[in-house]
């Protein structure tokens, strides 16, 4: 047999190609697919750190900037993270006068913040200049202020001479009150002893009528019921004088008018001295006063000894 008709064997090389149960061309892919997928978790994991880390160091925070002021640089009101510097303070300067307690100075004040600081140009305080003692009725108390501050000074307690004195100088008052005696002491009951009184307008408006408020106290100046004929039998009695119609700058007089409010026939002889303080006033326009300082006057002088 020649070489020519010898028989042939064809021996796979180890590059060709293999079925799918195991040759070297299927696991060779095999093992590349998984290279692959190994570099690409490995790579996801480092971009995830890195993002991480990129976090944590603040390069996706967004900063919301509180404005800089006089002492604070703009600032993140989130991280605190600063920019700039503080504005610093911007002085406006104003000169004070001296008055009752402070010397003169200037005041420096900022035109952003409003702090403020002084410095005094060596000159002394002016010290208060007092006005006379006044009532004030809303106390009431005595009291002395400043004419050119206006503060009150001093203050005492208020006595019955500046309770007379200020109601005294009342547009409508009371100018007298007395006990006035019946000269025929067997006929109390049919002439009684009375009180009289005047009364007088120094307003600009007609008085209709006028409230009094009265007590009464024996010769030894102490205080008594009220002895007036259905007075209540009170240590002080309301007498109501009723359309006197009294014109500006007039006065009404028991005296000129012979009328009276009438004592009580058993009681009268108790009676020794009588004070009274102008309560309310009902004037022809239809308004009213209620005196301030029938309050005070009472507390001082009802139920208490002369």
């Amino acid at each position: 047999m020649s070489a020519k008709d010898e028989p042939t064997v064809d021996v796979p090389s180890k590059d060709s190609d293999m079925d799918g149960s195991g040759n070297s061309e299927g696991h060779g892919r095999q093992s590349g697919k998984q290279r692959i997928i190994a570099f690409s978790v490995a790579g996801a994991a480092l971009v995830a750190v890195v993002l991480l880390v990129a976090y944590l160091a603040g390069a996706f925070h967004q900063h919301v900037w509180n404005d800089p002021t006089c002492t604070e640089p703009k600032t993140c009101s989130e991280c605190g993270a600063i920019d700039g510097e503080p504005l610093g303070h911007d002085y406006k300067s104003v000169h004070k006068d001296a008055d009752c307690s402070h010397g003169a100075k200037t005041v420096y004040t900022c035109t952003r913040c409003g702090d403020s600081y002084d410095e005094p140009d060596g000159s002394e305080a002016l010290g208060h200049d007092l006005k006379d003692w006044e009532l004030d009725s809303s106390k009431p108390k005595m009291i002395q202020t400043c004419k050119r501050c206006g503060i009150t000074v001093h203050s005492r307690a208020c006595e019955r001479s500046d309770i007379d004195r200020a109601i005294s100088a009342q547009e409508v008052k009371l100018d007298d009150i007395h006990k006035e005696v019946n000269g025929d002491p067997a006929h109390k009951y049919l002439y009684p002893d009375q009180i009289w009184l005047t009364v007088t307008n120094d307003s600009n408006r007609v008085v209709r009528s006028v409230e009094l408020l009265t007590c009464y106290w024996d010769a030894n100046g102490y205080p008594i019921s009220c002895p007036i004929r259905l007075g209540g039998n009170q240590d002080s009695a309301i007498l109501t004088m009723g359309d006197i119609n009294l014109a500006p700058g007039e006065s009404w007089r028991s005296e000129d008018k012979l009328k009276g409010f009438n004592l009580d026939g058993t009681e009268t002889g108790k009676c020794a001295s009588v004070r009274g303080i102008v309560r309310t006033v009902s004037y022809a326009d239809g308004t009213q006063w209620t005196n301030p300082l029938a309050k005070a006057w009472e507390d001082l002088y009802v139920s208490k000894q002369l």
